[in-house]
């Protein structure tokens, strides 16, 4: 019978609550990012198709290209970088929460190191209105719970190490 720590969320064995609640943060991360880094790619392959609709009707003589439509190629290479950073970033997460569950060591340490520099990146909004320092402070306390739970917690080093 599972007790109040652990349960067979992973197939293998016993995972500890508090790492099956990480891994689940992740595979939602990891969803909303693909979902964004797909959005991203959309729109920027739009404007690109928007640029080449406004060369065509420049070569037929139809319109003369200012600066603006020549604006679109910069934009749309914006958007189709942002893309790639959210499908790259969703596949970091959800190859950190699946290794989370199977109880890779590697997986423990680079979410750490992942909370770190989420960290850092919302100390940046401690600053302006109450709401973004809510935010910001919110986040920091999560993410500083998750590098304490996953490196000083007894229970979760010596789940990990023994795998």
């Amino acid at each position: 019978m599972e007790n109040a720590t652990t349960s067979s969320f992973a197939g293998k064995g016993k995972v500890l609550r508090g790492v099956r609640i990480i891994a689940i943060l992740n595979y939602v991360l990891a969803a909303l990012a693909l979902f964004l880094g797909l959005l991203f790619l959309g729109v920027g392959f739009v404007f690109y198709i928007s640029v080449d609709s406004f060369n065509a009707a420049a070569q037929a003589g139809a319109i003369q290209l200012t600066t603006a439509s020549q604006g679109h190629i910069g934009v749309g290479t914006t958007f189709l970088w942002f893309g790639a950073v959210f499908i790259i970033l969703a596949l970091c997460l959800g190859f950190l929460g699946r290794n989370l569950v199977r109880r890779k060591n590697g997986a423990r340490i680079g979410e750490a190191v992942f909370a770190v520099l989420v960290i850092f990146f919302h100390f940046t909004y401690i600053r302006g209105n109450v709401t973004s320092i809510i935010y910001a402070i919110t986040i920091i306390v999560l993410h500083g719970w998750i590098i304490f739970y996953l490196l000083a917690d007894k229970k979760v080093r010596e789940e990990f190490s023994h795998i």
